[in-house]
């Protein structure tokens, strides 16, 4: 983020150290930094010096030292980014040559597409088989459509309204008095119960 000029370089002063040590220990491969930019990474990052401080001995202004220590951290940041690359290709994928010469690259240890999508097919073929021997268990009847053939026959030749089609069932709907009645039998027999 200090490269991209998104924060402050007092954020990334504790990883000033290790990045020190790997540049003045040549752990850093070909990465190259000017003179001036080594001693601003020696004296921020291994003698601990303040910006100012380092400012002063180097005959340079501030600005101008954040500026080079900003170049310096950039380039570090891109070499630590190529070697994070490099791993992940070697760990993540390996090549293997086809037939024609081509080289494909698929994930290590991982199965191929065709080979994954059918294993899925497989395992939801079986989790619908138990889903649907669940529902041939259960009783369905209270869904069932009422009425019988002749009698949708005629309510939907009709000529009513398409918007609403009604079939009486004989059953009856509770009414408000059924529904009070229910109530007040429950409420009677809890106050004889306490009696």
């Amino acid at each position: 983020m200090y490269s991209n000029n998104m924060t402050d370089y007092h954020l990334i002063t504790d990883l000033l150290p290790a990045l020190g040590r790997l540049y003045f220990l040549n752990m850093m491969g070909d990465t190259h930094f000017s003179a001036a930019q080594s001693a601003i990474l020696l004296g921020l990052g291994l003698q601990h010096k303040t910006v100012d401080k380092l400012a002063e001995e180097l005959h340079l202004p501030s600005p101008q030292l954040l500026g080079l220590f900003n170049r310096t951290v950039r380039k570090s940041t891109q070499y630590l980014h190529s070697i994070a690359e490099q791993h992940l290709e070697n760990t993540m994928m390996t090549k293997k040559s086809s037939v024609n010469g081509q080289v494909k690259v698929d994930p290590s240890g991982a199965q191929n597409l065709h080979e994954e999508l059918e294993s899925a097919a497989k395992e939801l073929k079986i989790k619908q088989k138990g889903e649907l021997e669940k529902l041939k268990k259960e009783n369905l009847a209270q869904y069932a459509i009422k009425g019988s053939e002749a009698e949708w026959t005629s309510t939907l030749s009709g000529k009513q309204s398409k918007n609403l089609v009604s079939i009486k069932t004989g059953e009856k709907r509770p009414t408000e008095a059924s529904v009070y009645e229910k109530k007040s039998k429950k409420k009677k027999k809890r106050f004889s119960s306490n009696i």
